[in-house]
């Protein structure tokens, strides 16, 4: 549900073509990214990834598009610290969380 929700964001922002293509497309990426980093044994491909990867590209375009020249360092740079707080929260809890998965979807979004 969170995913639909960060996705509807996302197709705002881009337009629901490119978000969603973009969104499945770094997902991939972040699934990717994990199956190289981890041991041979780890088999895991999830749609968290995804979730997590259209986080990444909201706070990137909301980054990008926000930036007010005379604002604080924190006010510039807080749709990424936001989603570095939303990526704590829900994406490292329970002791099955693939949080490299996590970590490497959202980068992707990035």
């Amino acid at each position: 549900m969170i995913g639909g929700l960060i996705g509807l964001f996302a197709g705002q922002l881009l337009g629901s073509g490119l978000a969603w293509s973009s969104i499945l497309f770094a997902g991939a990426l972040g699934n990717l990214l994990n199956g190289l980093v981890r041991e041979s044994p780890h088999t895991s491909i999830g749609a968290s990834t995804a979730v997590f990867a259209a986080l990444g590209i909201v706070a990137a375009m909301g980054w990008i598009r926000h930036r007010p020249a005379r604002a604080s360092l924190l006010a510039r740079n807080a749709p990424l610290v936001g989603a570095v707080v939303l990526l704590s929260y829900l994406g490292t809890g329970g002791e099955r969380t693939d949080v490299p998965a996590h970590v490497a979807g959202f980068l992707s979004g990035l």
